[in-house]
């Protein structure tokens, strides 16, 4: 393997750290804003709106809890289990809650969405041709959106 392996795997150590941090601060604004709304809202909301998200987070706790010897560090809620898209999707949805309270407008939410996704999924899909520029890109798209986070 040449070296340019080895120095990606370095920058994407860092990448995922950073990824993990803002997927699960996404997580908790969605949950602080839906549950101001509704406090009920994985039930009343996402259910009978978005049952396809409802119905993967719940597949996902299935297959999970048939593995009892990984993941098992604390109790997750049902949006724990959901990708970064299922988490747009909310977004999406229920855009009034979060346009323009969180995101200036929804264009900008998504439109900052595709790079860090697009770069989440070759990074997940182990696609050597991530480059610094494409990290260094989705760091920025995920500190923009992180700005217009006044609590989490």
């Amino acid at each position: 393997m040449g070296a340019h392996y080895y120095t990606l795997a370095d920058r994407l150590n860092d990448f995922y750290g950073y990824l993990f941090l803002f997927e699960n601060a996404l997580r908790l604004k969605i949950d602080s804003v839906m549950n101001s709304n509704s406090p009920n809202w994985w039930d009343t909301k996402v259910k009978p709106d978005l049952l396809d998200v409802y119905k993967y987070a719940k597949d996902e706790q299935a297959r999970q809890a048939k593995l009892p010897m990984v993941g098992q560090g604390q109790i997750l809620q049902p949006y724990d289990y959901l990708t970064l898209g299922h988490l747009e999707q909310i977004i999406v949805k229920y855009n009034s809650l979060f346009v323009p309270s969180v995101f200036p407008n929804l264009h900008f939410f998504t439109g900052h969405m595709v790079i860090v996704k697009r770069v989440r999924n070759a990074i997940a899909h182990m696609a050597p041709s991530t480059t610094f520029r494409d990290i260094r890109n989705a760091k920025n798209e995920i500190d923009i959106l992180l700005q217009h986070f006044s609590t989490l």
